[in-house]
């Protein structure tokens, strides 16, 4: 499953030789504190990525899909 949203209507194919994930700009790993509660310390890791096609044309979708 690529996405909880993405319906049953398409089929996604995609080559996993021609793709790879990469970090938007300036948002590669961040941690921030966020309010302890009782001794422990707590802190939150935040990332922004997204997929990048190398060879979009090695890819290819099936769609509108029914269930008829």
């Amino acid at each position: 499953m690529i996405d909880r949203f993405v319906g049953d209507e398409h089929i996604w194919l995609m080559d996993s030789d021609h793709y790879a994930v990469g970090h938007l700009p300036g948002r590669l790993f961040s941690s921030t504190e966020v309010a302890a509660t009782g001794d422990g310390q707590k802190f939150a890791i935040v990332s922004e990525a997204t997929y990048i096609a190398n060879a979009p044309k090695a890819h290819g979708a099936i769609l509108d899909l029914t269930g008829a």
